[in-house]
């Protein structure tokens, strides 16, 4: 089998610093795919840089939880429905142990088809789906798969990529997703209905880690991620941003994500396949290989 990866960068439309470097990083096939948040802060700003620089491969970063920075930070994300079961007065829940406890099964299936339908509104040809903090899928448990499930049964399209992954796999240092083996019939049935199609393995780059966070140390996790990665599909969701004044202020995690930008560029597809023999792809390209 041929060691195929995905490089997805999360959080286009969170800011400004996210979408300048996103947008270089996709250009320059550093990475191969992003998600917007279609509440984020700088959505409208995504979209323009995503229509001006005719970028592709943009999924659908479902976000219903916000990240823990402080109530008078910028970036405080409301939900498009305006429920108020998904809020605390302040924007969205900042924990998904909240969201999972406090919000109306109905008004997280509207959010979701909500946030889906105005990434199509504005002209995005969404590749796949994903989620901010992993606050709806896996973290939710069943609830949190059966609301998407049927949110997505309403806005439907052809083949259509979903951060789920059907192995369990760890890599010491980085994050895997899995949803588990006790959900996994239930999935893989409700995947196939609706046109949905997975990866193998799915693993985050641990952008929040509060050691270890020098350049060398990041590049020496990175090399030894696609060194020993396994043959088949692979994800690996990423979190870069340019530095700014702004950034520095209200994002605790600011240098890890910097960092990020900074060791993706001296990546890119010629390198990944000339020195690690793995072949860059993205969801698109997997929908049509199924």
């Amino acid at each position: 089998m041929e060691k195929d990866l995905i490089i997805n960068a999360d959080d286009f439309g969170m800011s400004h610093e996210f979408n300048v470097a996103i947008a270089e990083l996709l250009k320059n096939r550093c990475i191969s795919s992003t998600s917007i948040m279609a509440n984020g802060c700088a959505y409208d700003e995504a979209v323009s840089l995503a229509q001006s620089e005719q970028l592709q491969d943009i999924g659908v970063h479902l976000t219903l939880t916000r990240d823990d920075f402080a109530v008078d930070s910028p970036l405080i994300y409301h939900s498009l429905t305006s429920s108020a079961s998904l809020e605390n007065g302040c924007g969205l829940y900042t924990k998904p142990t909240e969201l999972k406890a406090k919000a109306r099964f109905g008004d997280v299936v509207d959010e979701i088809e909500a946030q889906i339908r105005r990434v199509a509104d504005s002209g995005i040809d969404y590749t796949h789906i994903d989620n901010h903090m992993y606050s709806l899928m896996p973290r939710m448990g069943y609830n949190g798969y059966r609301a998407f499930f049927k949110a997505y049964n309403r806005v439907k399209k052809g083949s259509c990529g979903v951060r789920i992954a059907k192995h369990y796999y760890q890599q010491d240092g980085m994050n895997y997703i899995w949803s588990g083996r006790k959900l996994a019939p239930y999935i893989k049935l409700n995947m196939k209905l609706l046109g949905l199609v997975g990866v193998d393995y799915s693993f985050a780059f641990p952008y929040y880690a509060e050691t270890d966070n020098t350049l060398a140390s990041k590049i020496t996790l990175l090399d030894t991620f696609f060194r020993n990665l396994k043959p088949g599909v692979t994800e690996l969701h990423v979190h870069p941003c340019v530095y700014s004044e702004d950034l520095k202020n209200y994002n605790p995690y600011w240098e890890n994500r910097v960092l990020e930008f900074e060791i993706l560029r001296m990546f890119g597809e010629k390198r990944l396949m000339d020195e690690y023999k793995i072949r860059l792809i993205s969801y698109r390209e997997l929908g049509k290989t199924l």
